[in-house]
């Protein structure tokens, strides 16, 4: 009898550990599963910060928008007084330089006219000054003689002044 009551003792000591190790881990378990109380205010935090950093980016965007629209019609602008200028200098031009060069042998005088290289932006490609002095074939303005160059400089230069008039001109 002995043996078997210390046979169960011993089982039941047995078992006792092996339910305490269960209940051991298992309250290991619910400590683990314990809800973060301050979660919800975590949470409404992160809403909040979200929230400003939301309206943040929408005045950011509009502002590029703003910045965006102000360059378009800064560029427009810029095109137009270029092409205004231009158009009236081109105008202006040829007649000049026909009244400069004409003469007896060529009554009708030479040519001379501005083309723009880039239609789309007109001032970043720039633009070419040709002329064609009476009785001659055309030429680059490069390979006129002196005088060639200095009538067709003194046409653009009245050309220029047909655009936006000054009360003098002086000429060294």
């Amino acid at each position: 009898r002995e043996q078997l009551r210390s046979r169960r003792r011993a089982e039941r000591e047995a078992v006792e550990r092996q339910i305490q190790s269960e209940v051991d881990d298992k309250q290991a378990e619910l400590e683990g599963l314990a809800p973060n109380m301050k979660a919800f205010e975590q949470y409404a935090e992160l809403v909040e910060r979200e929230k400003g950093c939301a309206e943040a980016l929408e005045e950011a965007k509009a502002a590029s928008r703003r910045a965006a629209q102000e360059f378009f019609d800064v560029r427009q602008r810029r095109y137009d007084l270029f092409m205004g200028a231009y158009n009236t200098i081109a105008s202006h031009l040829d007649p000049i330089y026909k009244q400069l060069t004409r003469t007896e042998h060529a009554p009708a005088g030479g040519s001379a006219y501005l083309t723009v290289e880039n239609m789309d932006t007109p001032f970043l490609a720039g633009t070419r000054f040709s002329a064609m002095p009476a009785s001659k074939r055309f030429r680059e303005l490069e390979q006129l003689s002196g005088g060639e160059k200095t009538v067709a400089a003194l046409a653009l230069l009245f050309a220029v002044h047909s655009f936006r008039p000054s009360p003098f001109f002086v000429l060294d």
